[in-house]
């Protein structure tokens, strides 16, 4: 977990990703990480980068949300405020995306084999 995403569809900066692609981004993938978490952006998106295992999940705010970019391993992404839950068990994670009326507008569930 982190605050700034490694990956994310925005119109900050990029140099805020680019030394997190560049430094942590082959830690994630040579340590076998499954997910990682950030905020930041204040939307939700899901990415999955090509030739990457790690599922990317950046966490909406429950006030001020930006309006949501395109980024080409965007599995889903959504404007809405709201708040992430993630479940976890020996062979899954289940991250979920709530918005402020309480409603899911994404889940998405990764299974590992014991």
């Amino acid at each position: 977990m982190g605050h700034h995403p490694v990956h994310a569809g925005t119109t900050k900066e990029a140099r805020e990703r680019d030394d997190l692609q560049r430094r942590l981004q082959p830690l994630l993938d040579g340590h076998g990480v499954d997910a990682d978490f950030s905020g930041h952006i204040h939307n939700f998106q899901h990415i999955r980068v090509p030739g990457s295992d790690v599922e990317y999940f950046v966490n909406t705010s429950a006030s001020l949300t930006r309006e949501v970019v395109r980024h080409d391993g965007a599995q889903f992404a959504s404007p809405d405020a709201g708040f992430s839950l993630c479940s976890l068990s020996e062979t899954e994670l289940i991250t979920t995306f709530v918005n402020g009326d309480g409603k899911i507008v994404y889940q998405h569930t990764r299974t590992k084999s014991r």
